[in-house]
Parts: C-alpha cells; sequence; structure tokens
C-alpha cells in the first residue's frame, strides 16, 4: 500500500502542492494531515486553538482540492445563537427540539473558544440538543443539575464524567460501556473507530464524527 500510495511530503522532489489527484484511503489520508502539520507547526498555547485552521490548510495542501475541506462549524453551524451562561455557553440550534446536553472539554480558553465549541454548536444544529458549554470542568455536573429532562453529558478525552442520563465520550483513554463511545483506531477499546491522532483528523473524519454525535443525541 505504501508504494501504491506515497506520501507527497514536503522536502521531497516529488512534493505537489495541493496533493495529487488520487483517492486516498482514510488511515493514509491522515498520514498526510500528521506528517504536514507536525513537520510545520510547533506546540504551543495556542496550537490547539489553531488547530482547525491548520487541518484545513494542511488538508488543501495535502489531500488536492477533489476533496471536501469544509470543517463542521462552517459547513453546519451557521444559524445556531449563542448566549452567555453563568456555567459557560448555551448553544442553541435554530430549531430546538426541547433535549438539552451538557458539553465537557478540560481544555485551554482559547481552544475552546475556537476549536471545541464551533463543534459543538454544529452538533447543536444538526440535533436540535440546546447544549450548556461548561467554562469549568467542575462544573459540569452542577449545569446538568440546572436543566430538565433527560439531560446527556458529552465528555472530550478525560474530562470529569458528570452523574447524566446519557453520554458521548469521544477520545476517552478509558473503556465505557455507556453511550456512545468515539474512539481513535488502534486505540483498543470497543467504540465507533475514527482515523485520528490526539484531536487530528481530517475533515471528512471530523464530519462523521460531529453527525454521529448529532444522531445520537437526537
Amino acid at each position: 500500500m505504501v508504494d501504491e500510495y506515497p506520501l507527497n511530503e514536503q522536502g521531497d522532489p516529488n512534493f505537489n502542492v495541493g496533493g495529487v489527484k488520487r483517492d486516498l484511503p482514510p488511515e493514509l489520508q491522515l498520514e498526510q494531515l500528521v506528517s504536514y502539520i507536525e513537520a510545520t507547526y510547533d506546540d504551543g498555547p495556542n496550537y490547539l486553538a489553531m488547530l482547525p485552521d491548520r487541518i484545513t490548510h494542511a488538508a488543501m495542501l495535502m489531500l488536492g482540492s477533489a476533496v471536501d475541506h469544509a470543517m463542521p462549524a462552517t459547513k453546519w453551524a451557521g444559524d445556531v445563537v449563542v448566549d452567555k451562561h453563568e456555567l459557560g455557553a448555551v448553544l442553541r440550534p435554530s430549531e430546538p427540539t426541547g433535549k438539552w446536553a451538557v458539553s465537557v472539554w478540560d481544555g485551554p480558553a482559547n481552544a475552546k473558544e475556537m476549536a471545541w465549541r464551533p463543534d459543538v454548536a454544529a452538533v447543536a444544529e444538526l440535533s436540535g440538543t440546546t447544549i450548556l458549554d461548561v467554562d469549568n470542568v467542575e462544573d459540569a455536573q452542577r449545569a446538568v443539575d440546572q436543566l430538565s429532562g433527560d439531560v446527556t453529558a458529552w465528555i472530550l478525552q478525560d474530562a470529569p464524567v458528570p452523574y447524566a442520563a446519557d453520554y458521548v465520550f469521544t477520545f476517552p483513554t478509558t473503556q465505557s460501556k455507556q453511550g456512545l463511545v468515539q474512539t481513535s483506531h488502534g486505540s483498543g477499546l470497543e467504540g465507533t473507530e475514527y482515523y485520528a491522532k490526539g484531536l487530528i483528523s481530517t475533515p471528512a473524519e471530523i464530519r462523521r464524527r460531529i453527525k454521529e454525535v448529532a444522531d445520537y443525541l437526537r
């Protein structure tokens, strides 16, 4: 497979800006993205906040124009209204169903605003679920308790888990038997697998992951 789909790497004399005209398997698309991002960007305080834009840029360079590079927020979240809340932000879809969820990620504030909440907004719009995203993970249980009805908690990575009626776990490092579990390919955990390295995935895989969260919340 490697010979059939050689990496389109910067520095290689055969490097092709804009990718090459071929349909790479998902795992090799991820390999192309990771290769570019790790070679181009250093870790730093703004790394996670800038990651969505960098993924889009890397995908355009490495995967080519034949691939849809739209991120979930660009594609789906345009009509979401964001209201301030004492515990964080409430993301209201254009056609709310009355269902509520609480989203929890123990990430830096700038990354919450620029990387995490746009994905939460896309899920809200696709599912019709109003989502309270907490600023501080310590407030997750308080957020669930404030809301009416059966509240689903959506947990990214290893944020603390509040008691809730149902769960979505995205990229956990320990196994959960409850709710929707989204895992990285090769993690060894049971759940729906996605090609990802940390929070890096192709735009197509990110859209698939976000859409499946929305489908679960409907």
